[in-house]
């Protein structure tokens, strides 16, 4: 199982929905509130230990809510184009 660090970008899974009867690994429910962070990127400030299972507490909400790695989706870092690549595309030379 993946397991995320502080620092770590992630993002919030776009077809999770709240459920108060669902309980996800570390005992945590997704509930109304966390709804609106939906598809949005945050960084993970802090790390605590469930048993086996890891609870996090991002950025995104002021480490309102905990979160777990089943509401994550993994966030690819995209590279910014080159100069010489945007003037490439752009034909700008």
């Amino acid at each position: 199982m993946e397991q995320y660090e502080v620092g770590d970008a992630v993002v919030i899974k776009t077809d999770i929905e709240a459920d108060e009867d669902r309980i996800y690994r570390g005992g945590c429910f997704f509930v109304e509130g966390m709804e609106k962070y939906r598809g949005l990127t945050a960084r993970i400030v802090e790390r605590e230990r469930e048993g086996e299972e890891s609870r996090y507490r991002l950025d995104i909400d002021d480490e309102y809510w905990i979160w777990t790695i089943d509401m994550f989706e993994p966030y690819e870092e995209i590279n910014p184009a080159t100069e010489d690549e945007l003037k490439e595309l752009f034909d700008l030379r």
